[in-house]
């Protein structure tokens, strides 16, 4: 189960190093055009590119384990032509780890099912709302300057 899920992970992953690598700076076009829609202007992206430069092997490593981040790592490192094999190695570290920890969870939760549920709901549904708070607050502050 862990090796299918992190060879999935990592398949992916590699589709979207990929979709970096070929947008590339066409993406700056982008953002200038349709960027405040995202809430994104040409400074976050350098700021966002100069921090990935120094700080990307570590943000691969450690995104891979946290939900809704994984994903949008690996566009990053295509965009800065992170070395593909430097992706794969700190890519396939942190999903194995993330894959292995989610896999030992089930096997642990899985009887008291019931009993987690309600404190996962509550949580899903704290953060939910702090997200969703923070991001009306961007929109605004955007679409105000």
């Amino acid at each position: 189960m862990v090796a299918a899920g992190t060879a999935g992970r990592l398949a992916g992953a590699l589709l979207w190093y990929e979709l970096g690598r070929r947008i590339g700076e066409r993406r700056r076009a982008w953002v200038e055009r349709h960027g405040k829609w995202l809430t994104l202007g040409a400074r976050d992206l350098d700021r966002a590119q100069a921090w990935f430069r120094r700080h990307g092997r570590t943000a691969l490593f450690v995104g891979r384990m946290m939900p809704g981040v994984r994903t949008l790592t690996s566009l990053p490192a295509g965009f800065t032509g992170m070395p593909l094999a430097l992706f794969l190695l700190y890519s396939a570290a942190g999903t194995l780890i993330w894959t292995a920890a989610l896999a030992y969870a089930g096997v642990v939760l899985q009887a008291n099912l019931a009993l987690v549920g309600d404190y996962v709901d509550i949580a899903t549904n704290l953060v939910l709302g702090a997200l969703a708070h923070l991001l009306g607050r961007r929109y605004v502050k955007c679409w105000r300057e």
